[in-house]
Parts: C-alpha cells; structure tokens; sequence
C-alpha cells in the first residue's frame, strides 16, 4: 500500500516523499473515502499515519510538516494557533 500511495502521488502530483504537501495528502484521503470502501480506507489511513511517523523520525519531513500530513490525511482540522480569543475577550478589546 505504500508503494501504491508514492506511485500515485508522483503520478498525480509529481511529487516524491520529499515533496508532499499536506493539501496533496488531504486530496489523496479524500479519493479513498469516495471509494465508499470504509475497511480499505481506514487501513489506508492508518498504514498513511505510520508511515508518516517513520518518516518524521527519520527526518524526512520537518516534525511539523509530518504532523501536517498526518492530520491531512486524517481530515483532521489544523490546531488554532496565534490571537485566537474567547468571545468575552473580542468583545471587551472591541469596546475599548
């Protein structure tokens, strides 16, 4: 599977493990869940989430861009980070 996984990201996006993206990666777990085979594609994703692991710890993607590509291809939002603020504290700095 994870033969298949590199030889459809370089035919369809040109990239090799180097070069994937975490939009790539969301697309790809987007073209296995419309496949409608829910036993392949949880196992896709979880063969897909080790084996970005295994990369991250062999250094092959930064540790954030690894857990960029694992939240991708889970369909798992990215983490809110910055100003993020409760409604009451938007509301009193808009007051002010």
């Amino acid at each position: 599977m994870a033969k298949k996984m590199v030889d459809e990201m370089w035919a369809g996006f040109r990239q090799s493990p180097a070069d994937w993206t975490p939009v790539a990666w969301q697309d790809f777990g987007q073209w296995l869940r419309s496949t409608g085979q829910a036993d392949m594609t949880e196992s896709a994703v979880t063969l897909l989430t080790q084996l970005a692991t295994m990369l991250i710890d062999e250094r092959t993607p930064t540790r954030d861009k690894g857990e960029q590509l694992i939240r991708a291809i889970q369909d798992d939002p990215a983490p809110q980070t910055g100003n993020v603020l409760s409604f009451k504290e938007a509301q009193k700095r808009k007051r002010r």
